[in-house]
């Protein structure tokens, strides 16, 4: 060996010796309390650095957008002591700061007590087998649906399609065999089984959650596609796996998993949504969606999903996550990104970006309704009724559901808005008068099971109406209630069905009488 490679050898020696220190026990448990007063749940405070300590730290760098670089140092400690000083609100609140974040009180909602979603499983998993099972559409083409190439969507296809997210990055592309369609079809397969045999569906998914988190290489992930077309797997990465947060978290006591394999699988699910900033966009557009003034959102620049569906969706996945794994953190996460859209609904009640759809306007009114309601429903398990809350321009959640119910019967009242035609290319900027139209558009025919009654509209609103609107419900027994035949590739759970599950326990209920 070369005198020049000793000195070499001898220098870094000398360097690890004096510029690094070994792990302190005293480090880690201070880490694990400031962590544990940041809502981030480190586990036991006992100064060992575990999984879930190194899990929670993980957490805490994606939720500033940094990535932890694995070792526990003082870097680490000033950093949490300095987060200390603000815990209230997400990194992100915290980075755009204004008079109506400070004031907000759907910002500040403690966490529920209870790690419990649904309060009564049995009349929860009874509904679904015996109710909505035999009111559900037709599910004859379930698992025989022939894909993009003639393959056949059987539940050992879907399977490894939505376990490995094998989903192209352009609206006609192609990835490992798997068109868009073929990915959405497997999803609506998984959701469907959902209903249709919910043991077997139950197993299904247990099976996936676990493979994801145990795979060595995560295959949920962003793929650029260097194109201005829509790109397909940042859309269903965030709208997708919001639906795998709920059906965990609802289904949270029927699960089988070791304690191991639930850690794992709750910190692969959290580490996602720390990480999630809705900032991505295949169409290649910049600026964040416009909260201060929402009837300024520009299909040519704002990145839509950033402030859509997809957050609205995600928000009550991550609050549902957050209960069942008593992490206030992610509950702040959570809020943010809940509070952040509903920012959009202007001074009209009008929620914009789901009403800027041109002639998908009407399809998107009725996704609206659901994706309020289970926010609605989320919250509620907090003590705090979504209902009444004064959004960023002046309009309670209630009067939002009001407007949703106008434009449901007539939805042109909301041309001005899907004039800016965000997500209509196909068929133009003008919404459609009537459902039938709708209808023709969306699925080639008017069939009468497609075509949604004001009794379905009440389904998807279900708290508004039986708090706001009472007069409207002309029934005495909840199970009444028109049950929605479809429940959509983007909820493996409805609103209605937590709703009907918790109700009955709370003492103002109409329902108790």
């Amino acid at each position: 060996m070369s005198l020049q490679k000793i000195k070499l050898i001898t220098f870094i020696i000398f360097s690890l010796i004096f510029f690094t220190s070994p792990l302190k026990a005293n480090d880690v448990l201070v880490a694990q309390q400031l962590l544990t007063e940041l809502g981030y749940a480190p586990g036991p405070i006992d100064g060992s650095y575990g999984g879930k300590t190194r899990a929670a730290l993980e957490n805490y760098y994606a939720a500033q957008n940094k990535k932890f670089d694995g070792n526990l140092s003082s870097n680490e400690i000033r950093s949490l002591k300095k987060s200390v000083q603000n815990p209230n609100y997400s990194f992100e609140a915290l980075k755009m700061m204004d008079a109506h974040i400070r004031q907000s009180e759907l910002l500040q909602v403690q966490l529920p007590k209870s790690n419990l979603v649904i309060k009564d499983y049995k009349r929860f998993r009874k509904y679904r087998v015996s109710h909505y099972k035999n009111n559900y559409s037709s599910t004859g083409w379930l698992w025989k649906q022939k894909g993009s190439s003639g393959q056949i969507l059987n539940k050992k296809y879907c399977h490894e399609t939505l376990l490995k997210f094998l989903i192209p990055t352009s609206p006609q592309g192609n990835f490992k065999g798997r068109t868009e369609s073929d990915f959405t079809s497997c999803q609506n397969a998984f959701i469907t089984f959902g209903v249709t045999n919910f043991a077997s569906s139950l197993r299904m998914y247990q099976k996936l959650f676990l493979e994801m988190a145990k795979a060595p290489k995560d295959q949920w992930v962003y793929r650029h596609s260097n194109r201005k077309d829509y790109n397909p797997s940042y859309y269903h990465m965030g709208g997708v796996i919001a639906t795998f947060y709920m059906y965990y978290a609802v289904n949270y006591e029927a699960f089988s998993y070791t304690r191991k394999e639930r850690i794992l699988i709750e910190n692969y699910f959290k580490k996602k949504a720390f990480a999630e900033r809705f900032n991505l966009d295949g169409d290649r557009r910049t600026a964040l969606c416009p909260t201060k003034n929402p009837m300024k959102l520009n299909r040519r620049i704002h990145q839509v999903n950033n402030c859509g569906s997809v957050r609205l969706r995600f928000a009550a996945g991550e609050l549902a996550l957050a209960i069942v794994t008593k992490d206030s953190a992610l509950w702040k996460k959570g809020l943010w990104d809940l509070d952040y859209t509903l920012s959009m609904t202007n001074d009209e009640g009008f929620f914009v970006p789901l009403s800027a759809k041109g002639c998908k306007a009407l399809g998107y009114t009725y996704d609206t309704s659901r994706l309020f309601s289970l926010n609605v429903e989320i919250l509620k398990l907090a003590g705090y009724n979504l209902l009444d809350y004064k959004t960023r321009h002046g309009k309670t959640i209630s009067q939002a559901y009001e407007m949703l119910f106008k434009q449901y019967e007539d939805i042109t009242i909301s041309n001005h808005i899907a004039k800016k035609s965000i997500g209509s290319s196909s068929c133009g900027d003008t919404p459609y008068k009537t459902h039938g139209e709708f209808l023709m558009q969306e699925f080639g025919s008017v069939d009468n099971e497609w075509v949604p009654g004001v009794d379905r509209f009440i389904n998807w609103s279900i708290r508004y109406v039986s708090e706001k609107q009472p007069e409207w419900i002309k029934i005495d027994n909840l199970w009444d209630i028109e049950t929605d035949p479809f429940i959509g590739n983007y909820h493996t759970v409805t609103a209605f069905e937590i709703y009907n599950a918790n109700v009955l326990s709370e003492p103002k209920s109409i329902w108790n009488n």
